[in-house]
C-alpha cells in the first residue's frame, strides 16, 4: 500500500484509492478548504470583507452573497452570561455592558434561555440508597426550591411556595430513604422525615 502511495505521488496520478488526510500527506494532494457552500450547492469564493471585517463569500454559479456565521459560539456566550446573571447576582445592566449591548437587547437574547427544560436529576438515581442526604430550601422571587443533595450533586428537587411538610414529602417520595438526613432545622423537613 505504501508503495502505491509513493509511486502515485511521483507520477502525479494517485491510484491508491484513499481519501482525506492520508491521501494529502502521502500523495501531496491539497485538502479541500473550509469554504461555505451555497444553497444551490455551488462553490463559493471570497468576495472582500464587510465593514465589521468579516469575510464575505459569493457563489460562483448563482452569484448569491453570504457571510459565515458561528451561532454556536454566540449562543454559548449568551447562555454563559445568562447563567452568570442568575447565579452571581450580576444585574442586567452590568451583564449587558460586558457583552457590549443594551440591557433590552440582552433581555431579548435571554428569552430562549428561560425555556430550557431542566432535566430530572432522579433518573440516574432510581433505587440507589445514599449514606447522607442534605435537605434545604432556597427562596427566589418565583417561590421556593427545595433540594435533596449529596456532597457533590443534586439527587432531586421540587418547586413550592413555602417549605411545608407536604412539599418535603413530595420531594422524598422520589428518592430512596437515606441512612442519614441533614436538615437546617426547618419544621417542614423534620416532619416529613419522621
Amino acid at each position: 500500500m505504501l508503495q502505491e502511495h509513493i509511486s502515485g505521488s511521483r507520477t502525479g496520478n494517485p491510484r491508491c484509492g484513499c481519501r482525506g488526510v492520508l491521501h494529502a500527506a502521502w500523495c501531496g494532494v491539497a485538502m479541500p478548504k473550509n469554504r461555505p457552500r451555497c444553497f444551490c450547492d455551488g462553490e463559493m469564493k471570497r468576495n472582500g470583507t464587510t465593514s465589521k471585517g468579516t469575510t464575505r463569500w459569493r457563489c460562483k454559479q448563482c452569484g448569491a452573497s453570504s457571510v459565515k456565521r458561528r451561532s454556536d459560539i454566540t449562543n454559548a456566550a449568551v447562555f454563559s452570561a445568562f447563567i452568570d446573571h442568575l447565579t452571581t447576582g450580576v444585574n442586567l445592566d452590568t451583564a449587558a455592558r460586558r457583552l457590549g449591548c443594551s440591557p433590552r437587547t440582552l433581555q431579548r437574547r435571554f428569552e430562549p434561555c428561560w425555556l430550557v427544560d431542566v432535566p430530572d436529576p432522579t433518573t440516574g438515581h432510581v433505587g440507589r440508597v445514599y449514606d447522607q442526604v442534605f435537605l434545604d430550601g432556597t427562596y427566589t422571587a418565583g417561590g421556593c426550591l427545595i433540594v435533596a443533595a449529596t456532597i457533590d450533586h443534586v439527587i432531586a428537587w421540587h418547586w413550592c411556595k413555602h417549605e411545608t411538610t407536604r412539599d418535603y414529602q413530595r420531594l422524598l417520595e422520589r428518592i430512596e430513604a437515606p441512612l442519614i438526613t441533614v436538615i437546617d432545622g426547618g419544621q417542614g423537613a423534620l416532619s416529613a422525615i419522621k
